[in-house]
Order: C-alpha cells, then structure tokens, then sequence
C-alpha cells in the first residue's frame, strides 16, 4: 500500500498528485483528531510547527472530515533547561488528558511528534489510545527515528516494542526511515509539505543573493558559512534569518564580509523574503535533519539550493537538478558550490525550472488526503 507516490512515479499534473491511493471507505464523515505543535504567537517557530499548521488548515478545508486538534507546543523562547523541561513534563500530562477527552469522539488519532518525543512519551500516547480503543497513527518529524530506537538501551526498546510501536500506522519523513521501521512495525514514508503562494516577483538573471533561513545553531552549517563568506565572488552577499540560539553569537555576522543578518523571519513573511533572494543555502551537519521545510519552500519559490550530502537531504534534492551539494562541514566544498552557481547563468535558469517542478511534489493537499482516507477506514471499521 503506497501512501505517497515515489517522486519517481509523480505526473506533473497537480490534479493528479493530490490524489491518495487508499480507496474511499465508508459513508458517514470521518472525525480525525490531530495531536501536534501549533504555532504560538510571538515564539519561536520551527520546521514541526509550520507542517503540522500547514496539515491542519489543509484538513480543515475538507467539509466532510469531523476536525479536533490537541495542541503539543509549549513557549520555548528566552527559557533555560529547567524551564524547558517543565515545561516539557507539564505538556505531557496535560496532552495526554486532551487526547483520552477527545479521543472518545474520534475515529482516528494522529500524534504528530519528534523522534525524542515519541520514545519518552510514546507508550503513553498508546495506552490512551488503547484504552480508548481508538486507532492511533504517529507521523514522525525528522530523519532520525531509526537511528534513535536502533541506540536505545534495551529497556526503552522493550517498552517501545511493547507499545507505540504496535499503533496501525508510523509515518516517516523520510523514505530511508519508512524502510528500516519497516522492520519492527507498519511503518509508510510522509514527506513534509508546504503550501507557499505562487511568485510575484520576477526572477533575477544572475544568482547573486543567497539566504540562510533557519534556527541559529551551529550544527546547521554555520561556521562553514561565515568562514566561508569572505571567499564568496565579488557581488555575492549572503542574508542570514533567523531565532539566535546558545551556541551562536549573532554578531559574528557583523563582521563578515558579504554577510548580512536579517533577523526573526515569521511563517507570513517567509514568501517575501523568499522572492528577495535567488538561492537558499542549508550546509547542515544536524543529525535530526529530515526533509527540510525551508528547502521545500525555496523550490516552491523557484530557488535552487546549496545543501549538504546529508542522508535526508539527498531524498529530497537531486544534483544538477533542483540544487548543489556540498561536503558537510567542509568550507572549501561551500565555496565551489558558490563560485559554480554564481557564475553560471545557465545553470542557475535550468535550476530554477526544475526546483518549481519539485516544490509542487510537496503540497500539503496531499497529505490531507491520506489523513483523510486513514479516517474514512477508521469510520468504517478498517484498519487505517
């Protein structure tokens, strides 16, 4: 059962790949509840918060879907371990009491969740839902989960085994992922997505403004950058956006050539900035990376990408295609990559084709679609 055509099988005809393959089911209307982060107002932002919204407005749009969502995010900005992990804790209970209220009404639970989360928190979320005799499907953020569970100690694999790992559905980000849980459970691959407008502007000829749009910490390829500004060709500037975390002083960007700070860049404002640049650059070291939302706002803008041979990444962007890959955490390899798209116009014009043509792979309608057909089954009385 394939959940998500490969990109390989895609038609270029969006009617067409909004489609799920499950078969519709059942003749009364779905009702779905949605565990996940939403996005607080004033707050720090990230990947998981834009594609759990970006699902949620998408579903919510369906007439003949029954739509409750239970809220995940908690206020992180300007907060210190121990407030985190109050935080932390304290969301936890009071998810897991929303889920066992609501879930009584639902015909299918779908838990939105990182991978540290799902195995600290997972076998509570399924004994919820157990108990609720309610079917529950975990869509996993990031690339990692895999690797994760595999490092565990044995207890927490036991208890994951005994658990979570039994829910009717896991969701991986990536395919490499989907494949290795394969293994221990029912696991299928959901990408991110994103549902970023049409470009208004028009595109420049030349690539010659280049933006970094992501948290600031350094194993995002940071250092790499800044060490690698100075070197860039003459005209080439480099904007970075985005939260400043420990780990990362900002005004080392004050000092660099070439390089520009361009601060926090909320969800609404991403197109604008998007269309201010002609290339997206992510030299990514993070060992959670998955599909990076960023990249899959930038090929919906039309913006080739400069990423690093990251596992994840190399699912999601194709060489000479849609964007370049650089060697992670080499400075010399960001630099050539730089040099190559700055100077080629040709390359830069057939890069911007062909990142449009990906982007619209990765429409959230999609995804509600296979939310959608899950609850169908569940209202019926099938396996989701």
């Amino acid at each position: 059962m394939l959940l998500w055509l490969p990109v390989a099988a895609q038609t270029p005809n969006p009617k067409m790949q909004i489609r799920s393959r499950l078969p519709r089911t059942g003749d009364r209307p779905g009702r779905l509840l949605l565990v996940g982060p939403r996005v607080i107002d004033g707050d720090v932002v990230g990947g998981p918060q834009v594609t759990f919204e970006s699902v949620v407005t998408e579903v919510a749009r369906r007439a003949d879907i029954g739509l409750t969502i239970v809220s995940t995010a908690r206020p992180l900005a300007r907060r210190g371990k121990l407030g985190k992990a109050f935080l932390d804790a304290l969301t936890l209970v009071l998810t897991l009491a929303r889920t066992w209220r609501h879930a009584a009404k639902a015909d299918l639970v779908v838990w939105f969740v990182s991978a540290r989360a799902a195995l600290l928190a997972g076998s509570g979320m399924w004994l919820v839902c157990a108990l609720r005799r309610r079917p529950l499907c975990i869509r996993l953020f990031g690339g990692s989960f895999d690797v994760y569970l595999e490092s565990a100690p044995a207890p927490w694999r036991l208890i994951a085994n005994r658990t979570f790992l039994k829910a009717e559905l896991l969701l991986a980000e990536t395919k490499d992922s989907a494949a290795r849980l394969e293994a221990v459970c029912t696991a299928r691959w959901m990408p991110n997505t994103r549902d970023l407008p049409p470009r208004r502007q028009p595109y420049r000829p030349s690539c010659r403004r280049l933006l970094f749009l992501s948290v600031l910490q350094p194993e995002k390829g940071l250092p790499e950058l800044v060490a690698a500004a100075p070197r860039f060709p003459p005209g080439v500037r480099l904007t970075v956006c985005g939260p400043e975390t420990p780990g990362f002083d900002v005004t080392e960007l004050e000092h660099t050539p070439h390089t520009s700070y361009g601060g926090v860049v909320p969800p609404e404002r991403v197109p604008e900035v998007m269309e201010a640049h002609d290339a997206v650059v992510l030299p990514t070291r993070w060992s959670t990376e998955g599909y990076s939302g960023v990249v899959i706002e930038a090929f919906q803008m039309g913006l080739p990408v400069i990423v690093s041979r990251h596992r994840s990444l190399q699912e999601l962007v194709t060489e000479d295609r849609d964007g370049l890959f650089v060697e992670p955490g080499s400075v010399d390899s960001l630099v050539e990559a730089v040099v190559r798209l700055s100077s080629d116009d040709a390359l830069f014009h057939r890069l911007r084709q062909d990142a449009l043509r990906t982007g619209e792979l990765y429409r959230s309608a999609r995804s509600a679609a296979v939310f959608e057909d899950l609850c169908r089954r569940a209202a019926a009385g099938q396996r989701p």
